[in-house]
């Protein structure tokens, strides 16, 4: 019932137009309930919100917060919720965040290791192997910066496994299924749009 109140409240103050304290933001982003981290995250994807925070939010608390989120997503693969992603659409999201990380190169390496961890960790579990190569790490390998960052996964006993399945769907898929093909279209489709405006 808490965490109702919580919604509630995160909700109405998303609805106005008022500073928002980071203080405050970021003891949404602590909350360890997942509906809340799903409306947070959604928040924190809308600039009108994000502008709104003062002083702003740094790289290293958001990188936390989505990080752990998008684990808890994976984990309890919730079905049916209106913000919660579902385990095959936190694999997507975490796989768009290693393409965010890897196109700006200025931001902190240790966030790209951090995520090498996690998916290292899910791998372990037989259950989601499937899910680690599929969902993600093909899509990771197949931007062009992507594979020096996991040169270490081919000599380990268990990762090396998971690196040369997704290396072969990332070296052999149709150009126009392949996340880089989507993602420049998606770039150019924004470019135009800029353009009418």
């Amino acid at each position: 019932m808490q965490h109702n109140n919580l919604l509630k409240k995160i909700l109405e103050a998303a609805q106005g137009n008022s500073t928002l304290p980071r203080q405050m933001v970021l003891s949404w982003m602590q909350s360890q309930e997942i509906e809340v981290m799903a409306l947070v995250d959604d928040l924190l994807g809308d600039k009108r919100f994000t502008d709104r925070i003062r002083p702003p939010l740094q790289f290293e608390e958001y990188h936390t917060f989505l990080t752990r989120y998008v684990e808890q997503c994976i984990w309890k693969n919730v079905r049916d919720h209106e913000y919660v992603l579902e385990r095959w659409e936190a694999g997507y999201r975490l796989a768009a965040y290693f393409w965010y990380l890897l196109d700006n190169p200025s931001l902190p390496h240790d966030a790209i290791e951090d995520l090498k961890r996690l998916l290292a960790r899910l791998y372990e579990k037989p259950e989601l192997r499937d899910f680690v190569v599929n969902s993600v790490l093909e899509h990771v390998l197949e931007h062009p910066q992507a594979a020096k960052h996991f040169r270490d996964w081919q000599r380990h006993p268990l990762l090396h496994e998971a690196y040369e399945r997704a290396m072969t769907w990332a070296t052999t898929i149709p150009k126009e299924d392949s996340m880089l093909y989507i993602h420049k279209r998606f770039i150019e489709m924004i470019g135009k749009g800029d353009e009418q405006e």
